[in-house]
Parts: C-alpha cells; sequence; structure tokens
C-alpha cells in the first residue's frame, strides 16, 4: 500500500475528458451508486424491522459520522500513503465490509458499527480523491477536473437512491449486496489502472508538512464552504420533510418528489458551476456573489403554500446551493498549497459535516416544536453574519491579527 515504486511522469493532456479522469470519473460514479443503494436499502429495512426512525436515520448518518470521528487516522493515512494507493485500499476495503452485513444484519449495533467502519472507507476516498486530481492534473485542466469531477458522486448517489426506491422489496438484500459489492470491485480495478507515479504519487499523498501560506482566497473559500454544508445542506435536511407536508400541504409522497427534485438540481447546479470561470483573482468576487444567491433564494420558501411554484423554489434553492458548494470547493482543491492539500481537506471536510449533522438534528427539534419558517429565518441570519464576516476578514490589514497563519496551524 506503501506505493514507493519507481515513478513514471504523467504528462498534463490538452483535454480533460483523457483516460485518467474518464477512469476517476466512473470509479467516484460507481462508488457512490453502490454507497446510496446499499444505504437505502439498509435504512429501509431496518427502519421495517425496527420501527426505530432513529435506527434508520443513524444508519444513512454513517455515510457522514466517520469524517469526523476518524479524523486523525485519515489525516495520518494521507499524509504517509499516495492517493492511487489509498483510493485502492478504500475501494477494496469497503467490498471486503459487505461480506459480513448477513452475518451482523439482525443485530442493528453491530451493523451500525460495520457501516461506520464502511463510512470511514468513503470518507478516506473523498479526502484521497482530491489529492488524486491535484497529483494528475495542474492548470487550467486541474481547475476542469476539480469542477467536473463531484459530478460523479452527485448522479451515483442519485442514480443509487433511486435504485433503492424502486428495487425494496422486489431484490433480496443478498442480491443488493452482490450487486454493491461488484460495484466497489469495479471502482477498485479503476483505481488499480491510473498511472503508478506523478507529482504527489511517488512517496505519500500530500504530506502534511505544515507550511505554505494560504492565500486570503482560500482562507474564504473554506469559510464558505463549511458555512454552505452546515447551513445549506443542514437546511435541506431539515426541510425535505417539513417543506412538502406542512408548508405545501402535500401527501407523504410529495418527501420522495422534493428529494429527487433536490437531486436533478444538485446535477444541473454542478454542471453550471463547472461552466463559471474562477479564475485566480476572479474569486473574491464570484465565492460572496453564489453565497449570497443560495442566501436569497431561501426567502420566498416560508412563504410558498401552492406545490408547483413551491417545488420549483425549492428547486431553484438546490440548484444555487449547489453552485455555491461546487465553486467554493473547486477553489480550495486549486489554490491550496500542494504540500498541505490533504490535511486542509481532511480539516474543512470534518468541520463541515460534523457542523451540518449537529444543526440538523438541533433543527430537526426545534421545527418540531416551531416552525419551518423561524428555522428559514436563523438560516439567513447566519448565512448573512458569514458573508459580513468574511468580507470584514479580508479588508483586515495583513498581520493585523493572527489570521496570517496557516489554517489549521
Amino acid at each position: 500500500m506503501n506505493d514507493l515504486t519507481a515513478s513514471v511522469a504523467v504528462p498534463e493532456q490538452p483535454s480533460l475528458w483523457n483516460s485518467v479522469f474518464l477512469r476517476i470519473w466512473a470509479a467516484i460514479f460507481l462508488t457512490s451508486l453502490a454507497t446510496f443503494f446499499l444505504l437505502m436499502t439498509l435504512s429501509a429495512k431496518v427502519f421495517a424491522g425496527t420501527g426505530s426512525a432513529f435506527a434508520a436515520n443513524t444508519v444513512v448518518l454513517t455515510q457522514w459520522l466517520p469524517a469526523v470521528l476518524a479524523l486523525p487516522l485519515i489525516k495520518a493515512a494521507v499524509a504517509r500513503y499516495s492517493a492511487r494507493a489509498l483510493l485502492v485500499f478504500c475501494e477494496a476495503g469497503s467490498a471486503f465490509a459487505l461480506l459480513f452485513v448477513p452475518a451482523l444484519f439482525g443485530n442493528v449495533y453491530l451493523l451500525i458499527a460495520l457501516l461506520l467502519a464502511k463510512g470511514a472507507f468513503d470518507a478516506l476516498s473523498k479526502v484521497s480523491r482530491t489529492v488524486a486530481l491535484k497529483s494528475y492534473f495542474s492548470g487550467e485542466t486541474l481547475s476542469r477536473a476539480a469542477s467536473y469531477y463531484n459530478t460523479a458522486a452527485l448522479a451515483g448517489g442519485g442514480v443509487g437512491a433511486l435504485f433503492g426506491a424502486l428495487l425494496i422489496g422486489q431484490v433480496a438484500l443478498i442480491g443488493v449486496l452482490a450487486l454493491c459489492c461488484c460495484m466497489h470491485l469495479a471502482a477498485t480495478g479503476l483505481y488499480t489502472s491510473l498511472p503508478v507515479g506523478s507529482k504527489l504519487n511517488a512517496g505519500g499523498a500530500g504530506k502534511i508538512a505544515g507550511k505554505g501560506q494560504l492565500d486570503a482566497g482560500v482562507r474564504s473559500a473554506i469559510i464558505y464552504f463549511v458555512a454552505a454544508v452546515c447551513l445549506y445542506q443542514g437546511y435541506h435536511n431539515i426541510a425535505r420533510s417539513v417543506f412538502p407536508v406542512r408548508q405545501l400541504g402535500m401527501s407523504e409522497a410529495g418527501i420522495a418528489l422534493v428529494q429527487t427534485l433536490t437531486n436533478l438540481a444538485y446535477i444541473v447546479g454542478a454542471f453550471a458551476a463547472a461552466r463559471l470561470s474562477i479564475l485566480k483573482g476572479r474569486y473574491n468576487t464570484t465565492g460572496p456573489l453564489l453565497h449570497g444567491l443560495a442566501l436569497l433564494s431561501l426567502v420566498p420558501l416560508p412563504f410558498m403554500s401552492a406545490p408547483g411554484l413551491g417545488l420549483a423554489m425549492y428547486a431553484l434553492f438546490a440548484f444555487a446551493f449547489e453552485m455555491a458548494f461546487c465553486v467554493h470547493l473547486r477553489y480550495i482543491i486549486t489554490e491550496s498549497p500542494s504540500e498541505r492539500m490533504a490535511q486542509i481537506v481532511a480539516d474543512t471536510n470534518a468541520l463541515a459535516v460534523g457542523s451540518m449533522v449537529a444543526f440538523s438534528l438541533l433543527g430537526s427539534y426545534v421545527v418540531d416544536k416551531t416552525s419551518l419558517g423561524l428555522i428559514t429565518f436563523v438560516v439567513i441570519c447566519a448565512a448573512s453574519a458569514v458573508l459580513i464576516f468574511t468580507r470584514d476578514r479580508n479588508r483586515r490589514p495583513p498581520n493585523s491579527s493572527g489570521d496570517e497563519k496557516p489554517h489549521g496551524e
């Protein structure tokens, strides 16, 4: 797994859509499809078997929690091993973990423990993907790769959730596990076929050297990224059921419709974001603008009552959020110092996911006691505060405080 063999330079190709990027994209698509197909199936079966919504929701949360819980292990791994080796290890480990699901399915606690272990492979893989992009591409090609790679996860997750909804009860659990295992093994093969050796691949995927200043744009992108995941994704986690049922007066079928529209809006938003130019110097305008547009798209939601218009406005919010998310993440990937790439992505992702889970749980409790309008108001105020804070932070004179220290120090 050290992957310390002699390296062969990987020439940068003029077109993004070369075999290296296509293999990475296909592997991410397969992984996301398998993960969400599995989680949707298992959560439904756990709910049917136990009647516990908490247990069923915890099954889904195993996809997110390890990004926080396993952060020290993730940072240690990416500091020591190459991105290519870690990606192969994570996919093979995920496939191996699925072999134990049938034996543990009767015990919810052991099943969740196993899924947390699989979630740790997923969390490590997400960090390693970004390092792999920076190791195989550079310049404008890196910018485009960072723009489009996340569309694979969105498309795969959407298809996986759809499979879970359509095939529940039609395919036995062992069949679902077999299909998911095959997808993870196929992703393993794709990652194994990637060239060995590149700018970062020859001896540790982005060593954590603790050096390399972050410019103001990267620091802003980190703040906006964390805020987008915590506030906007957290809001969606709270509103996905409350908005269609309570706000629009729809039946429970409206929940699935909202999630489907949201997934479609995410994919369209990701492709739209990929078309935006964020050459160095422009993010200071593009980042705050997209954060503000996502904020404004929330304003009309508490006033919606007609299902058609309400769903359209909610899809617009999901579209605006995804555009902002993708542009912030792309800037972090392209402009972060290479030697600190893994540390920055791991820390940022852990902070974003941890705050999102906390806000989702707290907001879900509050919305049960009050209304969606109050939660919407809170998110708008918090997102506005982020905008003001980041603008003022960037206006401070250099070294007026400890701001100029590298992120994480």
